[in-house]
């Protein structure tokens, strides 16, 4: 019986790495002589510590970097909880005002900006050292003492930085230090509330340990351009006109002896005579032309570069020159509403989970509890005008109106009115009192009380005091 021929294995080769691209040979594109292809990104210079604090000593640069920070904080919040009363909420504000809270929360942000980190140091008394673990539900009321900002180069962490990823301690050390503070005293990471650069894949962020990117270092490239640019076009300025002098046989005058001296001595006395008599003074054979730097076309290249640079910065040229818009009707409203939107999402995703960790030791140090339903919301960076104010205030007037004749109760009127600031010499609390006045009469039998209409309103201002409602005397 014949055996079956054992087909031969099909010999492997090597594998081979293939790349597909644009390629025209008559046109040279995607070839050796295409230059585009030639172009490759590298990595920038990395900026220390010393080369980012002389690069903020530059003016526009230092605009640059606290701008957004302080629009981020400009307007600040405003609290509110039902549960609390306004003297409550008077309270809190007036805490955070006495630990300058908002000018410290702004110069974090703006450390983190230029160094790519910062923290907020919270002193808090009566709660251990410094070194232990806060403990924030035992914190009592006027507690805290004050909030210390410094940069990510002032904390020096003291031990290793925890780098499991599902550690709430993720990319901190247990303790840090502030550099220039002689006692070295310890601070535990419970007590700092931490404000990170630009992130940064986990691999770049371990480098900088955890910390972030410096805003700055995103820039680096387009501030160095512009510059330049800047330099180039003052250099320009200096040599606006240039005379040029061509002088018979000055070869063989400067190869003779003394003959430097010759020459400069003529030219310096034919410059003194121009600028004496307005004329130019020179030998038969010689010639004078004055050449005129061309400055044309540079004032919009030098705007490109400005476009570049705020785009980089994420901040409209108008808000970052303080310039007026350019073209024809051009308000600058849009990129200003633009800005402002990418304000409010910084606000809501960058600063209040800060805000929040500061709150569990203000609102605690202000009342001397924690009530999770005080809530805040950020006041509008955009400002309404007279008329735009003024507009707003009728269309709101008019629609309490509509309410009221379709028989809400003027009380819920009169402090909706108050919170729109409709109305601004009443209170709620004088209309709580209003109000329980006016059951007490009802209780008693009084059936034929109307309280008044809460607003009376033309062109969107109130006409005359609005009074709480109250009830009707019994005859």
């Amino acid at each position: 019986m014949s055996k079956k021929p054992i087909p031969e294995k099909t010999p492997r080769t090597a594998e081979t790495l293939v790349e597909d691209g644009l390629q025209n040979l008559v046109s040279g594109l995607g070839t050796r002589k295409s230059r585009g292809p030639q172009s490759t990104l590298e990595r920038d210079q990395r900026l220390d510590r010393i080369e980012l604090e002389n690069i903020y000593r530059n003016y526009w640069i230092s605009k640059a970097v606290d701008i957004r920070p302080w629009d981020m904080t400009r307007q600040w919040r405003t609290f509110n909880c039902s549960d609390l009363t306004p003297q409550e909420i008077k309270a809190i504000e007036t805490e955070e005002k006495r630990v300058d809270a908002r000018n410290d929360v702004r110069t974090a942000l703006v450390w983190a900006s230029l160094y790519g980190g910062a923290g907020l140091v919270m002193h808090v008394d009566g709660q251990g050292k410094m070194d232990t673990p806060l403990d924030y539900t035992k914190i009592r009321k006027g507690q805290l003492n004050r909030l210390t900002p410094a940069d990510r180069w002032e904390l020096i962490e003291q031990g290793p930085i925890n780098y499991n990823p599902l550690s709430v301690d993720y990319g901190k050390a247990e303790h840090y230090r502030i550099a220039t503070d002689i006692s070295n005293l310890a601070i535990h990471n419970s007590r700092i509330i931490f404000f990170h650069g630009r992130k940064m894949p986990i691999r770049v962020e371990r480098q900088l340990k955890c910390w972030g990117e410096s805003d700055v270092q995103r820039w680096y490239n387009a501030i160095v351009n512009n510059e330049t640019l800047a330099a180039a076009i003052i250099e320009g300025v200096h040599q606006a006109n240039v005379d040029v002098v061509s002088v018979k046989g000055l070869a063989q005058l400067l190869a003779s002896k003394d003959g430097d001296n010759k020459a400069m001595n003529r030219f310096l006395t034919m410059d003194m005579a121009k600028s004496m008599l307005n004329m130019a003074v020179i030998d038969s054979e010689d010639t004078f032309t004055r050449n005129a730097f061309p400055f044309a076309g540079l004032p919009d290249i030098y705007r490109a570069f400005l476009d570049v640079l705020a785009a980089a910065t994420d901040v409209p040229i108008t808000r970052l020159l303080g310039s007026s818009p350019g073209g024809m009707n051009a308000t600058g409203d849009s990129d200003t509403r633009n800005y402002y939107d990418s304000i409010k999402s910084e606000q809501e995703n960058k600063l209040a989970p800060k805000l929040n960790q500061l709150d569990e030791v203000l609102i605690r140090s202000a009342l001397g509890k924690h009530n999770p339903d005080i809530q805040y919301e950020f006041n509008s960076l955009w400002q309404l005008s007279g008329i735009e104010k003024a507009t707003y205030q009728n269309q709101q007037a008019n629609v309490l109106i509509t309410l009221s004749n379709l028989g809400i109760s003027p009380f819920a009127l009169q402090r909706d009115a108050i919170e729109l600031g409709l109305i601004r010499n009443l209170t709620t609390d004088d209309v709580d009192a209003a109000e329980k006045a006016a059951e007490f009469d009802v209780e008693a039998g009084n059936e034929d009380f109307q309280p008044p209409s809460p607003v009376k309103a033309v062109g969107g201002v109130p006409q005359e005091k609005v009074k709480p409602a109250k009830a009707a005397k019994k005859a």
